[in-house]
């Protein structure tokens, strides 16, 4: 880049070359003219630089402290203070008949909610020089005597509670949901148990070959490729499965049905479970897991000879962590038919 180029982006960033970017203020107030919120607005003159390349348009507070920033369509940014009463939308023009705007809304206002906001917009020009312009304006709280701070805190507070209201109202759903699926996997693995029975009494040749394990361990660090142990009995009939390896060992040539459930705690992350016999994967289960728990399972059939063997391995955890809670995660088979 010659000087005169080098001179030009200095002039476009320091002192922008003509400003076509504005600030609008409006305040919101409650029934009680009680100042509760304010809207910041940046927009853009459509005919200067709406159409030019690369905007990004911010708001930041003391002209340092970036509040939301917007960067193409839709890519809200809300920066390092991330504070949980800014609502931001906007827009980044792409026709000649829309403006480019941020639009920031700071709800239940405190007295550090005052001081001067600015608007800025960056932008390249048709010579790939970059240029910033901005326009501020200093924004005061309106609630300035005793008895309407108290009233505004307890709207606040009124807020505060009925969030914490809304969010507990989920996590019972989600409770709700987690127990009925409880339920169905329970009624699921007796329902299994009931048809082992069935067959077993058909066929007396057939010799009685099941186990059922839960999981017991909240917090275990689960290591990739290793092996997810079930330790706490619910039955092992004919000893086949090992709790201290996590081995189930056929006794007997024949076809075998196993089935895995595990459920991950809250903030358990993501977990794949393969079903290996051998060193074949006769199964895959996933678990995902975004905010809450969150339980899968998976059935499959299996041939196996005398002396062949199924464990349940750890093929991905993001967070290592699987629940143990009134047997949410369980690992059962049984001997189907012998060959």
């Amino acid at each position: 880049m010659n000087s005169m180029s080098t001179w030009l982006v200095v002039l476009g960033l320091v002192f922008g070359f003509g400003s076509s970017i504005k600030i609008d203020v409006n305040k919101q107030y409650d029934d009680n003219g009680i100042q509760k919120s304010f809207n910041i607005r940046c927009i853009v003159d459509k005919d200067e630089n709406c159409e030019k390349s690369n905007i990004i348009l911010s708001v930041s507070k003391e002209d340092d402290k970036k509040i939301a920033s917007l960067q193409g369509q839709d890519q809200i940014d809300y920066g390092p203070l991330q504070k949980t009463n800014v609502k931001a939308t906007g827009r980044i023009a792409d026709d000649d008949d829309s403006n480019c705007y941020l639009s920031v809304t700071i709800d239940h206002m405190m007295k550090e909610d005052s001081g001067v906001y600015t608007c800025s917009m960056f932008y390249l020009d048709h010579y790939g020089i970059m240029h910033q312009e901005k326009a501020s304006k200093n924004i005061t709280l309106d609630n300035q005597n005793a008895e309407d701070l108290i009233r505004f805190l307890m709207a606040k507070v009124s807020y505060l509670e009925n969030r914490v209201e809304s969010q507990q109202n989920e996590i019972e759903k989600q409770i709700s949901g987690m127990q009925k699926l409880q339920k169905e996997q329970h009624q699921k693995v007796v329902q299994d148990i009931g048809n082992m029975k069935n067959q077993s009494a058909l066929s007396q040749e057939t010799p009685r070959i099941a186990f059922s394990y839960g999981y017991a361990y909240n917090t275990k660090k689960l290591s990739q490729m290793s092996t997810l142990i079930f330790t706490e009995k619910i039955m092992n009939i004919g000893d086949a499965y090992d709790n201290s390896n996590g081995l189930f060992t056929a006794p007997f040539d024949g076809i075998y049905v196993f089935t895995l459930v595990v459920a991950t705690v809250e903030n358990g992350g993501d977990i794949t479970i393969n079903l290996q016999s051998g060193s074949q994967v006769v199964a895959t289960l996933y678990v995902r897991d975004k905010d809450n728990s969150a339980q899968s399972s998976v059935s499959t059939v299996v041939p196996l000879s005398k002396g062949g063997t199924v464990k349940p391995v750890v093929a991905y955890s993001s967070r290592d962590r699987v629940s143990k809670d009134n047997h949410v995660s369980f690992f059962t088979g049984y001997l189907l038919k012998l060959l």
